[in-house]
């Protein structure tokens, strides 16, 4: 294995959901231990409520704020807050203003549901089913809607 220097910026692009995702660290440089992207979350933007079967899922929010939704409860993160997300455990997010989170999922398999999403060409709007399909083969079951 080899170090990784990420430049503030760069990396692969991919925007799967609607939202802005830069790889920084990806999975196959971890051998699966872990992986790490940058994402920008737009006002009023998130994922459905989700679960990760087998990931730990953290969020360092960069700038903005963002609500989560976590099991039974509800958290505000700003600038410089860490939300952390056990596996098993249903949760979502939403950009309550243009928001930069740093993400890291632990192990970092899953994070290839992003690039899957988008060579399927799918979008969650119009295929939700094959969505689905593509998240289940990741290990991420989709068990209710995004935030309103």
């Amino acid at each position: 294995m080899d170090a990784i220097h990420a430049a503030a910026g760069t990396g692969p692009e991919n925007r799967a959901f609607g939202l802005v995702r830069r790889t920084r660290v990806p999975s196959d440089a971890t051998g699966g231990a872990f992986a790490i992207w940058e994402e920008e979350i737009p006002e009023g933007a998130g994922p459905p409520l989700h679960v990760h079967g087998k990931e730990h899922e953290v969020f360092t929010v960069l700038s903005g704020r963002l609500r989560f939704v976590a099991g039974d409860r509800e958290f505000v993160a700003k600038a410089g807050d860490v939300m952390m997300i056990p596996p098993g455990l249903p949760h979502t997010f939403k950009g309550l203003e243009p928001s930069v989170a740093l993400v890291q999922l632990s192990p970092g398999m899953a994070s290839g549901f992003f690039a899957a999403v988008t060579a399927a060409g799918v979008d969650p709007t119009r295929d939700m089913d094959r969505v689905r399909e593509i998240a289940a083969a990741h290990n991420i079951s989709f068990v209710g809607p995004p935030l309103e």
